[in-house]
């Protein structure tokens, strides 16, 4: 094979002798070197879509503002995210628009701590629900539990939410004419879990305030949510790091994180929020380390060094982000790489803080199918029928009639219908007219000598009509022995003008001293209270009202006779 003469201006380059190399080999040649170029661009694409994968961890979940801020600093930011629990709310507002800034101060201002124990909202319980024991039980307590024409079911956590919910209401009013998760500026996905078949249930539409409460339904903690038609508890229980999520959306390379377990070693695991915390943890952890398996190493994992950061300790807020952007810092090689292959991010439009946010609507719509009538929570929020209000007064306005005690749960959304933009206040009922059980223990020493000992046992039937009525009885058993009903009528939509009949009647013995080591003789003593209540309710501070009675008290002896007892009543010997 001879090659043609090179030019004159080549001949430098004429003494040079070709190899003569058969056609087979070149094609060989041709043929390796694409393979060789094609397998980078598989296994890495030239433009690679991101998928931010952000792991539940309750308070430690905080890092993850952490890992956002130094992504978008390195100019990073992903296109598509998903997460569990608290890496869902982190994630769910960094997707709806959230800057890393703002994130930091969403996670940092709130009071998570009143969140934590939402229970005491019930201080605005409305002042005709206040009771006064009129003798036989000194410590009550209500169960869990409702029994009616559907069974018997238990209900909540610890806390009820209501809190949460209406912080996040807040947090995602930007993005409430969102229901398509995949039209937020990040499309998004939250994972949280069917709580009958324990299987995973990815949310990727709906209201996103109620989404993030789904995921973040801590088991225990917090109550279930009803969603969709499934009821949900915390998607960390299931899929606490959601990387086939991201995958399925369409990531090339996922950028995982994922939170440690705490550090329990020398903690006191006796106690029952302690102990389940903890089991929770290890099932969820042996869970994580499975999907982890499945990152390639063109994959990023973050893993935080938060394990001294307790499930509820949100008091760290800053130190735990801080914790966050180290962690991210020393991916950086990987990270870089990544950079370098994406667009400059566009600077994001500052959202509104929560407590700043002014809510318009044209009217108000409360859904509500229980007894009560609907006007008389439409009283208890005292808005106006439309106009503007801010988040904070909105949140006023839930926590009044959450207030009423006759409610598990009260949420808002604005939907628009037709020209109007309706604020749709939802309620639901506490026990869907059921029974609602209590119980509680009495103790006494003031006849001296042994205490008395009594446990008591009740039932309440609210909304029995329309205007808020409700039946309660007591019941006792031990050295107090007796029962008492009582039922509580308001007279208007108002609920400010209410009379309340009832009737008990309480037997206990004692022992009776002379002296503190001479004793006469035990006494039984028996109390009939037969009478009404009429009171007026001005507001949330107190009621004013009058009653009418009549009691009947007697004593008998079990022994002899005594002076001053009643000697209608035959003595025991």
């Amino acid at each position: 094979m001879s090659w043609p003469a090179a030019p004159e201006h080549d001949k430098i380059f004429m003494h040079v002798k070709f190899l003569e190399v058969p056609m087979s080999s070149i094609r060989a040649v041709i043929l390796f070197t694409c393979i060789m170029l094609a397998v980078p661009a598989l296994s890495e694409p030239s433009k690679p879509k991101i998928g931010l994968v952000l792991g539940g961890g309750g308070a430690a979940g905080v890092a993850h503002v952490g890992v956002i801020e130094h992504l978008e600093a390195m100019g990073i930011r992903p296109d598509y995210v998903a997460g569990a629990s608290m890496g869902a709310i982190v994630g769910g507002l960094y997707a709806a628009g959230y800057t890393p800034g703002e994130l930091r101060k969403v996670v940092t201002d709130i009071d998570w701590e009143s969140i934590l124990i939402d229970n005491s909202i019930r201080s605005f319980e409305a002042p005709m629900r206040r009771k006064n024991r009129l003798d036989p039980l000194s410590v009550t307590a209500e169960l869990p539990l409702s029994v009616g024409s559907k069974g018997s079911r238990a209900d909540g956590g610890l806390v009820d939410g209501v809190k949460l919910q209406l912080i996040l209401n807040s947090l995602t009013a930007p993005a409430r004419n969102i229901t398509n998760f995949d039209n937020l500026p990040i499309p998004f996905r939250a994972v949280a879990t069917d709580l009958y078949t324990g299987k995973p249930v990815v949310l990727g539409s709906g209201n996103l305030n109620q989404v993030l409460r789904a995921s973040m339904s801590i088991p225990a903690l917090f109550p279930p949510v009803t969603l969709d038609g499934y009821t949900l508890v915390d998607g960390g229980v299931s899929n606490n790091l959601p990387i086939d999520v991201v995958r399925a959306m369409g990531a090339d390379i996922v950028i995982a994180s994922v939170i440690p377990p705490a550090n329990v070693k020398g903690k006191d695991l006796s106690t029952f929020s302690a102990s389940l915390s903890q089991t929770l943890s290890i099932f969820i952890q042996a869970r994580s380390q499975e999907l982890i398996k499945t990152l390639t190493p063109i994959d990023v994992l973050i893993t935080p060094d938060v394990a001294a950061v307790g499930m509820l300790d949100f008091a760290q807020a800053p130190e735990t982000i801080a914790k966050g952007i180290k962690a991210t810092k020393k991916e950086a090689v990987k990270l870089q790489r990544i950079a370098l292959k994406r667009p400059t991010p566009q600077p994001r439009s500052s959202f509104a803080m929560f407590e700043e946010q002014k809510i318009h609507y044209d009217r108000i719509i409360v859904r509500y199918d229980g007894a009560l009538d609907k006007a008389i929570i439409l009283k208890r929020l005292n808005l106006m029928p439309s106009g503007t209000v801010s988040s904070k007064e909105l949140n006023d306005a839930i926590i009044r009639v959450y207030g009423m005690q006759l409610f598990s749960d009260v949420t808002y959304n604005l939907e628009q219908q037709g020209s109007d933009e309706v604020l749709v206040v939802t309620a639901t009922s506490a026990a869907d007219g059921s029974l609602v059980p209590s119980f509680g223990i009495a103790l006494d020493n003031s006849f001296g000598g042994d205490g008395l000992f009594s446990l008591g046992f009740g039932a309440t039937i609210p909304e029995i009509n329309s205007l808020g009525g409700r039946l309660d009885i007591d019941a006792t058993i031990g050295n107090i022995e007796g029962g008492r009903a009582r039922f509580e009528q308001p007279l208007d939509l108002s609920q400010q003008f209410v009379v309340r009949p009832g009737a008990s009647y309480f037997r206990r013995t004692a022992d009776l001293y002379a002296k503190p080591d001479v004793l006469i003789s035990p006494i039984e003593i028996s109390k009939l209270n037969i009478g009404s209540d009429a009171f007026f309710v001005p507001g949330d501070w107190g009621r004013i009202g009058m009653g009418l009675s009549y009691n009947h008290t007697t004593s008998k002896t079990k022994i002899g006779y005594i002076p001053g007892t009643n000697q209608d009543k035959q003595t025991q010997d």
